[in-house]
């Protein structure tokens, strides 16, 4: 969300100390410091996102879960409000967080073969399904220029995902980019989730200053 590996934002774990957002701020910032009219949305369902990350935004709301199996409903809120919003309003940029399928995974095991696991995914899957669905409503819609990114923060491995640089089941995350002037081809260079702002401010005409120090780079557009 900060374009920036934690080298620069200084969060290494979930205590967020040594947070440094003032420095490295959510991508929304970068959005306001340019165009202070667009308007920003995000939905999470993870509390230290809401507590920690989320900045600039001209609508926010924090669907807290209070136990990893609250996550599956809150998903479901997210996406209900999420595609209300992007159906009926004006908004730049709408970030979506859903947080049922890391739950599933640290409770039942990141892998194919946990039906839990995969069913949270499915999941998930349809709310994606719900927001497209919301675009493409949009009385606008062949007129505008939507870009659609979706990725992980992570894999797993067992029910974890300490030492995640060194085991590719932990290493490895989806990185999809969908719209009008996309590349229709698969992206045969490395990805990173720190890709993700920077290829979304690209997208919406930013000019990525030297100063931010973003560690991103923009993906799979023409």
């Amino acid at each position: 969300l900060t374009g920036v590996w934690a080298d620069k934002h200084g969060v290494h774990d979930n205590s967020f100390k040594g947070k440094q957002f003032d420095d490295y701020p959510h991508f929304f910032a970068r959005i306001k410091s340019q165009f202070p009219s667009y308007k920003t949305a995000h939905f999470v369902d993870w509390a230290p996102i809401d507590d920690h990350v989320v900045s600039h935004a001209d609508f926010h709301n924090g669907y807290k879960a209070h136990q990893p199996s609250d996550l599956g409903a809150k998903d479901k809120a997210i996406a209900a409000d999420a595609s209300q919003l992007i159906a009926d309003k004006d908004y730049r940029v709408i970030v979506a967080y859903f947080g049922n399928c890391d739950s599933a995974g640290h409770g039942k095991g990141f892998h194919p073969s946990v039906p839990t696991y995969i069913s949270a995914i499915e999941a998930v899957d349809g709310h994606i399904g719900k927001l497209i669905t919301a675009i493409e409503s949009r009385a606008n819609y062949k007129h505008e220029d939507w870009l659609i990114l979706l990725s992980a923060d992570h894999g797993g491995k067992g029910t974890g995902h300490s030492s995640g640089h060194n085991v590719p089941e932990i290493l490895t995350t989806p990185f999809i980019v969908s719209g009008n002037n996309v590349v229709r081809e698969p992206i045969k260079e490395q990805v990173y989730v720190v890709d993700i702002p920077t290829t979304a401010l690209h997208h919406l005409g930013i000019v990525i200053q030297p100063e931010w120090k973003l560690d991103g780079k923009v993906i799979g557009l023409k």
